[in-house]
């Protein structure tokens, strides 16, 4: 009665740890790339206050698009459904088109703004010279008439959960205004539409992606151990790990975000090694008692799954320093999941074994592997292996020299994604998608309609227009051209420039074009639009925008502003602190090594094969021409810290068979023996169980599904192939 009242807690309170730990999970915070960084960071303060007057991240556009060029009749049909559904809506605001948009013109005295809906009946000869002027080119309508643009902005709330429901209301009152119109597709594009996207993704992977990975652990753990009380006691323990995390981020953040919700990826992958590895010896003790087994369990792994925990939470622990918060909060919670693995496996499963009368009566069912001859030639000839594995060496190094990042904004996610969709067309139709905002602070008394000021930005803004990665430019130096222009029919003298500067002033005081200028008036903004998202190519467009400013500096101070410029910021950041946390971890575990082993040689010899995968996916994407994703980099730490458990495993169990005064070459083939099990069961499971994250839209699950995928199955090649080789090769002391 008393060990059924045992067994019956021990559920009951396990399934309420980890239920309580999924109420908290839960909670998904929003993406917000301000919380990237301190409080107290300059870019994020300068962002913050810009955005503050212009609000940059509210504003969206959509883009309205079918095969063949809109008639008249058409884009009064579907502005007209738009402008009906938005026009009162207190979630948008500033909604602008083609059919309230209005047009400069003067005759003879008189100032008239005419609405371009007016001039679009048959697209006459006025309205095409309208849509070409500078300031109104790309604006409402693509060159080919294709395509209609809507300009507009979310209303500023500082409730997310208010914020969320009213962009996913306006998403699907778009998606039932393009199904009601036939062949019309319909594309809203914007920073807040974008991070609304990643807050669903994130929903998605808690809620599909994550329970789909589990049932394919548990099928593949049933296949290899054939037993449900091992399934069972299993998927606890890594349920168990993985609250534990949830527990510390609920802690640390009070809620998931979509950065936290990817660490908690990387327990399932430390868990599930520590347990098959646990599980491999605690089986090999077939026909002993559970005491015993256990024992065994202690005596063989329980040092080397230690190590490959601390080794792994090192390379966890390297992104702490980050100064990207979201990438050292990953550090953080990896790195006590890592531990909190070994903890709970070690300490707590042995209790659960004894509880529910779990004893070594099966084997692991893995197929027939016959690597063992393969092993017995590469130690026959191990200088053949050693040139093989140099020349894939070579080879992948010479292609990782190709291997691009993918630092695009707007490009996270799959091909078939709405907004993968919408860039695209927008791209394609006004040859830009990306823009970089650019604000000037006029000098002393001057104005910006001072003749020697709005000469100097005219000239300024050629300047920046000739780059190649420059489309056009928005600017409220070209709203006073277009102003300007409105006039050229009248004689140049002081009449006119009087009228001119009092046609400025009045549209200043009624707040029309209001986007270019803020309410004080000490700041006017350009909108450059780049045919490019990429942060790299926008920071060489900033770079260079900043040195044509140099030249600039008598009448106004001009400097890059908005979005953009915290998003190249970031990953400046991210890419410069990958290199340190790679390095720390590089360092940490050969020290480790060194430590363990107490020879240079086979410290080194140890961390060969760990560098083999990485050279091999670097090497692989950059051969493929596949770009890798900016936030991947951050995998490159984390694989090693994975890839290495492997040789940790092997290196430790022929320590054991060397102390036995074993020939090196039987040691090795006795070590394989002893571990090749657990380490093919681990390969076997992330193997077939991580392609589910080929599912996710955003393309770093699946890179990060192939990552693990390779640099295991590599890692294990590695271990078991090139290690060997190199011990056989190189190794003086023939004991470790």
């Amino acid at each position: 009665m008393n060990h059924l009242f045992k067994r019956a807690s021990i559920i009951i309170l396990g399934i309420a740890f980890i239920l309580l730990s999924l109420y908290f999970a839960a909670t998904t915070l929003p993406f917000r790339i301000t919380e990237l960084l301190e409080k107290n960071n300059q870019t994020r303060i300068d962002f913050e206050k810009y955005n503050k007057s212009f609000n940059d991240e509210f504003d969206f556009t959509i883009l309205i698009n079918q095969e063949k060029p809109f008639s008249p009749i058409k884009i009064v049909e579907v502005l007209t459904r738009l402008h009906n559904r938005f026009d009162h809506d207190l979630t948008i605001r500033e909604f602008k088109s083609l059919r309230n948009a209005e047009f400069l013109n003067i005759e003879k005295d008189y100032i008239k703004l005419i609405p371009f809906i007016s001039r679009l009946s048959g697209l006459h000869k006025n309205f095409d010279e309208e849509m070409e002027k500078k300031f109104i080119r790309n604006s409402f309508l693509s060159s080919d008439k294709t395509s209609i643009i809507i300009s507009a902005q979310f209303s500023k709330t500082h409730n997310i959960k208010v914020e969320r429901k009213n962009i996913k209301l306006i998403l699907q009152a778009l998606i039932d205004i393009e199904k009601s119109l036939p062949g019309i597709k319909i594309h809203p594009i914007g920073t807040k539409v974008a991070q609304y996207y990643y807050y669903l993704e994130t929903i998605r992977n808690q809620n599909i992606l994550t329970p789909v990975l589990l049932i394919c652990l548990g099928a593949l753990i049933y296949f290899l151990f054939r037993s449900f009380k091992i399934l069972w006691v299993f998927l606890f323990i890594i349920l168990l790990s993985y609250a534990s995390v949830i527990y510390l981020i609920a802690l640390n953040e009070g809620g998931i975000s979509s950065y936290s919700g990817f660490a908690m990826f990387f327990i399932l992958v430390v868990a599930t090694s520590d347990l098959v590895h646990f599980f491999s010896v605690f089986l090999n003790n077939k026909g002993s008692s559970t005491e015993q087994a256990l024992a065994s369990v202690k005596h063989e792994i329980f040092k080397p799954c230690l190590l490959t925990s601390i080794t792994t939470a090192i390379c966890f622990i390297s992104l702490i320093p980050n100064s990207i918060i979201p990438v050292s909060n990953i550090g953080i919670y990896a790195s006590f999941g890592s531990i909190s693995c070994f903890v709970i496996t070690f300490y707590f499963l042995p209790f659960l074994i004894r509880t529910f009368g779990i004893k070594p009566e099966i084997e692991l069912n893995l197929p027939g592997l016959k690597v063992r001859t393969l092993i017995e030639k590469v130690l026959i000839a191990p200088k053949k292996t050693l040139l093989i594995f140099t020349g894939i060496a070579i080879f992948f190094i010479y292609y990782s020299f190709g291997l691009s990042i993918d630092d695009d904004f707007y490009t996270k996610f799959s091909d078939k994604h709405p907004l993968t969709k919408a860039v695209s067309l927008f791209q394609s139709k006004f040859n830009s998608i990306g823009s970089l905002d650019l604000s000037y602070e006029i000098k002393s008394n001057n104005k910006p309609t001072d003749p020697s000021v709005h000469s100097q930005v005219l000239e300024f803004e050629k300047h920046i227009t000739s780059l190649p990665q420059v489309a056009y430019i928005k600017s409220y130096n070209g709203l006073y051209q277009y102003i300007r222009d409105a006039y050229n029919h009248l004689p140049k003298n002081q009449v006119t420039e009087k009228r001119i500067q009092s046609l400025t002033q009045m549209m200043k005081s009624r707040g029309i074009f209001s986007g270019f200028y803020n309410s004080e008036f000490e700041t006017y903004r350009s909108i450059i639009f780049l045919k490019t998202t990429s942060s790299k190519e926008t920071q060489a467009v900033v770079n260079k925008i900043n040195n044509l400013a140099k030249k600039f500096h008598l009448s106004f101070n001009a400097k890059p502003r908005g979005f953009v410029t915290l998003r190249t910021f970031v990953f400046d950041k991210l890419t410069k602190n990958f290199l340190i946390s790679f390095g720390f971890s590089l360092l940490s575990i050969f020290i480790l090594f060194l430590i363990i082993y107490r020879s240079f040689t086979w410290a080194l010899i140890g961390m060969l094969p760990n560098i083999i995968p990485l050279l091999f996916i670097g090497g692989l994407l950059g051969f493929l021409n596949m770009p890798m994703d900016s936030n991947l980099v951050l995998m490159i730490c984390i694989t090693l810290g994975i890839a290495v458990d492997d040789t940790i495993h092997f290196l430790w169990a022929l320590k054991l068979k060397l102390k036995e005064e074993l020939p090196l070459k039987e040691a090795i083939l006795g070590a394989f023996d002893k571990t090749s099990k657990a380490l093919f069961g681990t390969t076997l499971i992330f193997t077939l169980s991580f392609p589910c994250f080929f599912f996710a839209d955003l393309k770093i699950f699946s890179q990060v599904g192939t990552f693990v995928i390779l640099s295991l199955i590599f890692a294990l090649a590695a271990d078991f192939l090139l290690l060997p080789a190199l011990l056989v090769s190189f190794s003086k002391n023939k004991k470790i």
